[in-house]
């Protein structure tokens, strides 16, 4: 009988799930990535300009939970932020132009896409001195 040290067994584990967990991914055209290039590719292409989403906004005077918004016609037809209070009307569109002027400019922490080029999180500036803002989309919902 062959003994498998611990150390050993756990890194072929590892590894194992490792390789299942991009195989899936790989398998996944919706699955998360953070390829800002080819996700605005993704997003060009696709030519959505009707959808609806939910956003949230993490800053030091951000949102408290999620908004809900519909576009048509690449232009925010409605906001629902649940208080009744006006909101800041936000395009998928509006979150690229957030991003690409975050990249040049050196401020771009970090940025997810789904496969359809759709930005489901990133972060701008410094969330420590309260002068950075993380953004979080879900229910993304094209038509």
């Amino acid at each position: 009988m062959r003994h498998v040290h611990l150390p050993v067994l756990h890194r072929r584990l590892s590894a194992a799930v490792l390789l299942a967990v991009a195989t899936a991914a790989c398998s996944d055209p919706l699955a998360p990535h953070s390829d800002i290039d080819a996700a605005r590719a993704d997003w060009l292409a696709a030519g959505i300009v009707d959808y609806r989403f939910e956003l949230r906004i993490d800053a030091f005077l951000g949102t408290e939970g999620y908004i809900a918004i519909r576009v048509e016609d690449d232009t925010v037809v409605s906001v629902d932020n649940g208080d009744g209070e006006p909101w800041e009307h936000i395009t998928i569109a509006a979150l690229w132009d957030e991003i690409l002027t975050a990249r040049e400019s050196g401020n771009l922490n970090y940025a997810v896409f789904d496969g359809r080029g759709v930005p489901v999180q990133f972060s701008v500036g410094s969330l420590a001195d309260d002068s950075g803002v993380r953004y979080l989309v879900r229910r993304f919902r094209p038509g």
